[in-house]
C-alpha cells in the first residue's frame, strides 16, 4: 500500500493549504509586529500563555482526543457535548491557580496584572471549545471545513495585534490576537456542527453521558495526566527563561518558537488531523498495515522537514535585523540551534495520534515524564553552570531532539 491514497493527499492539502494561508499572513506582519513591540512585550505574552497552554489541556479533561475515533457518531457527538460542558468549571479552576501563581509571585508571574485572569479564562473555554469542534471534524471527514477555520484563526491573530499596536503597544495588542484568533476560529467549526449539536441537547439524557465517560475513562485518567506533562514540558521553558535571563530573553525565546513552529504546524497540523483519520480506518479494517503505513508516514515527514529546516537554519542568522530589526539581535541563532528539534518533532508528533487510535495512550507517558524532565534540566544546568542565555538554548535544543527521536522509537515498537 503507498504511504498515501489519494484522498489522503487530497484531505492534507486541504488542511495544509488553510494552515499555510493562516500562517504566511502570521509571517508576513511579524516584521510590522517586531517593529510595533519590544521583547519585554512579547516577553510577558509567552509567559502568560505558557500558563494558558497548559491549562488549556485540561479543560475538556481530553475527551476530545477520542471523538475522531469514538466507537460511534452518537459517542462522538456526546464526547462533544461533554468537552464543552467540561471547559467552564475547569477553566475557573485553572485562573484560580493562575492568581495564585500571582500573588505568590512565583517563576516571574507577578509581572503579570491580576486582571490577566480574566483573559485567561476566555483563551481557555475557546481553545477547549475550538479543539473538541476540531476533533469532531476530523472525524466526520470535514476538512475543508476545518481548514477555513485555520485561515480566519490566522487571519484573526496576525491583524488584529497590527491594529491594536497602532494605538497601544503594550503586551495587550498581543492578547487581543490571541483570543481574537480563537473566537474566529470557533465561529467556523460551529456553524458546520450547530445542527448535530441542537440535536444532542434536544435528546440529552444524562445516564448516556454517564456511559460514554466510563467507555472513554482511560482519556482523563490516562491521556489527561500524559498531556499536561507535555504542555508543562513545552510550557515551563518561558517562565524559566524569564526568571532567570530576564524578560527579554523570553521575548526571543518566544519570537524564535513563533517562527521555527510556523512550519511544523503547516506539516504535522493537517498530516496529524488526517492521519488520525486514516489510521483510524486501517485500525478497523485492515490492522496489519498500520506498522507499514506509520513508517512511510514517519519517512515522509523527515524529507519534509529537512526541506525546510536545513535552509532555515543556513539562513536565518543573517537575516535577523533585516526582517526583524535591531531590537531582536540572536533571533537567528536561536532558530538556527532549535531546528534539529523542530526536524524531529515534525516526524514524532503527527504519528503519535496512532497511540490513541489503538489506545495505548499510557505509553505516551514514557515520553512525556523525559520530556519535562529534560527541558528542566538543560535549561537549570546551563544557567547555574554559568553558561549563556545563548547556551542554555543549545542546551535546550539538544534535549528536545533526543527526546524526540525517543519518542519515535516508542511509538514504532508500541504499532509493532
Amino acid at each position: 500500500m503507498k504511504w498515501l491514497s489519494s484522498p489522503t493527499i487530497a484531505n492534507s492539502l486541504k488542511l495544509g493549504g488553510g494552515t499555510a494561508i493562516g500562517q504566511i499572513v502570521v509571517i508576513a506582519t511579524t516584521p510590522i509586529i517586531t517593529r510595533q513591540y519590544s521583547p519585554a512585550a512579547l516577553g510577558l505574552v509567552s509567559v502568560f500563555m505558557a500558563f494558558v497552554s497548559f491549562g488549556a489541556m485540561a479543560v475538556g479533561l481530553r475527551f476530545d482526543s477520542a471523538i475522531p475515533s469514538a466507537e460511534t457518531e452518537e459517542d462522538a457527538d456526546y464526547l462533544l457535548a461533554t468537552t464543552v460542558l467540561l471547559s467552564i468549571p475547569v477553566a475557573i479552576i485553572a485562573c484560580i491557580v493562575m492568581a495564585m501563581l500571582i500573588l505568590g509571585r512565583l517563576l516571574s508571574y507577578e509581572l503579570l496584572p491580576l486582571w490577566s485572569i480574566l483573559p485567561a479564562f476566555l483563551i481557555l473555554i475557546s481553545t477547549g471549545t475550538f479543539t473538541a469542534f476540531r476533533f469532531w471534524h476530523v472525524r466526520a471527514a470535514n476538512f475543508s471545513l476545518i481548514s477555513k477555520a485555520l485561515v480566519s484563526q490566522g487571519f484573526a491573530r496576525a491583524l488584529i495585534p497590527v491594529a491594536v499596536g497602532i494605538i497601544n503597544t503594550s503586551w495587550l495588542g498581543l492578547l487581543c490576537g490571541e483570543i481574537g484568533g480563537r473566537i474566529f476560529g470557533i465561529a467556523r467549526l460551529f456553524a458546520g456542527a450547530q445542527g448535530r449539536m441542537r440535536e444532542v441537547v434536544r435528546r440529552s439524557n444524562y445516564p448516556i453521558f454517564v456511559e460514554v465517560i466510563k467507555k472513554y475513562k482511560k482519556m482523563p485518567l490516562i491521556l489527561l495526566p500524559s498531556s499536561m506533562i507535555d504542555a508543562l514540558s513545552s510550557a515551563i521553558p518561558f517562565p524559566i527563561i524569564s526568571h532567570f535571563y530576564g524578560i527579554e530573553a523570553a521575548g526571543l525565546f518566544m519570537l524564535s518558537q513563533r517562527i521555527v513552529t510556523i512550519p511544523a504546524a503547516l506539516i504535522s497540523g493537517s498530516v496529524a488531523d488526517v492521519f488520525h483519520n486514516r489510521i483510524s480506518e486501517i485500525q478497523r479494517d485492515t490492522p496489519e498495515e498500520m506498522l507499514a503505513f506509520t513508517v512511510k508516514a514517519a519517512k515522509k515527514l523527515f524529507q519534509a522537514a529537512l526541506l525546510i529546516y536545513i535552509p532555515m537554519a543556513i539562513l536565518a542568522p543573517f537575516l535577523e535585523k533585516i526582517i526583524f530589526g535591531s531590537k531582536w539581535v540572536g533571533v537567528g541563532s536561536i532558530i538556527a540551534m532549535l531546528a534539529p528539534a523542530l526536524i524531529a518533532g515534525v516526524v514524532s508528533s503527527p504519528i503519535s495520534r496512532i497511540l490513541i487510535v489503538i489506545n495505548r495512550v499510557e505509553r505516551k507517558l514514557w515520553y512525556d515524564f523525559a520530556n519535562l524532565i529534560l527541558s528542566v534540566a538543560s535549561l537549570t544546568a546551563a544557567y547555574y553552570l554559568g553558561g549563556s542565555f545563548m547556551w542554555a538554548m543549545a542546551a535546550y535544543s539538544l534535549a528536545q531532539t533526543a527526546i524526540y527521536s525517543f519518542y519515535f522509537l516508542v511509538i514504532r515498537y508500541t504499532v509493532a
